[in-house]
């Protein structure tokens, strides 16, 4: 216990703000030693209480937690027939590992341009609640970064718990589904093809088992979601009172995972921002200009949007003396 108080000792931190970065505390500290002095460190009760709580805060009668949100993703394709010859559409806009996760089940990609209104795409078999926004329908949503945002409903939704998510287990991914055969087939999916843990395999599965170790950190972490929400809410109302040309619209309900602005000269803000220790990140670069998804096609407003797309440090503890400073330096770089 000792040890792991100690690490939550602040280091000094490479930038004098973080674009994002993972906030532990404490109880965190307490919750993870509890479970390594219980010498039961795998998936067990905790691991439960974490799906369980979750799956009501997303809506979902069912949630099932695993290593990642890629393979999230890829469960939930897979636990919905999805395979070899299937073709799925999903947003030229989003991080490659939504189109990792289509691969991986033997699916092929097929990239969409997005809307210029809240850059996400309509009408696609994958939808990615980009940055938080509301998406609908599919096969899945891919909705890593939108925990505590309202995203729509589908059949089945996955989150991520990244270290640069709301709430973090380190890694970790989580699949929801209201349908009981869809969440028995995920649950065999990802702990080699057997419903519970006798050595009974009903099918081909994976390792993809979560740990209550993950889990203790996820509940104490959860503690603090209403509370992370009404910073970032007042944090990203301050950004849009600052920056209002800047700021992209969104709807009621959507909690932005990092406040974005479009600028022209993107690159050259980014970089006059990183000098004054203001570290910032750019926006995905399209799937049909990475290697691994090559095409000729055109997406105009995907190649517009990531051109001039910035997000903004957005960590739920970040002060309203930085944001002002972040502001100010954003408004006297574009002068």
């Amino acid at each position: 216990m000792q040890i792991l108080q100690e690490s939550l000792v602040q280091l000094k931190p490479k930038f004098r703000i973080d674009e994002y970065h993972p906030i532990f505390d404490r109880d965190d500290a307490r919750a993870v030693s509890n479970v390594v002095q219980s010498q039961w460190v795998s998936e067990g009760k905790l691991t439960c209480a974490f799906e369980r709580k979750l799956a009501s805060i997303m809506g979902y009668k069912y949630g099932v937690v695993t290593v990642n949100g890629t393979m999230a993703i890829s469960l939930a394709l897979m636990a919905a027939g999805i395979g070899e010859n299937d073709s799925l559409t999903m947003p030229d806009l989003t991080f490659a590992g939504t189109a990792n996760a289509v691969k991986a089940v033997g699916a092929e990609p097929t990239l969409i341009d997005i809307d210029e209104n809240d850059f996400c795409a309509r009408s696609v078999d994958v939808p990615v609640a980009l940055n938080g926004r509301s998406v609908d329908g599919g096969i899945v949503i891919d909705a890593a970064q939108a925990l505590g945002s309202s995203i729509g409903k589908a059949k089945q939704a996955t989150l991520s718990f990244a270290p640069n998510k709301i709430i973090t287990t380190g890694q970790g991914g989580m699949v929801f589904t209201d349908s009981k055969a869809l969440v028995e087939n995920v649950r065999r999916l990802k702990d080699h093809g057997r419903l519970d843990k006798a050595d009974f395999h009903q099918q081909f599965g994976f390792n993809a088992k979560f740990t209550d170790l993950q889990a203790a950190l996820g509940l104490s972490q959860l503690d603090k979601l209403p509370k992370r929400i009404r910073q970032k809410q007042t944090i990203f109302k301050h950004y849009r009172d600052e920056l209002e040309s800047l700021c992209p619209p969104f709807q009621d309900g959507e909690l932005l995972w990092n406040q974005d602005i479009l600028v022209n000269n993107r690159d050259r803000l980014a970089a006059r921002l990183l000098k004054l220790g203001i570290q910032t990140r750019p926006f995905y670069a399209p799937l049909h200009t990475q290697p691994a998804y090559k095409t000729n096609w055109r997406f105009p407003v995907t190649e517009r949007i990531s051109a001039t797309g910035l997000w903004l440090p957005s960590s739920p503890d970040l002060s309203s003396e930085e944001v002002s400073f972040i502001c100010d330096s954003i408004k006297r770089s574009l002068k």
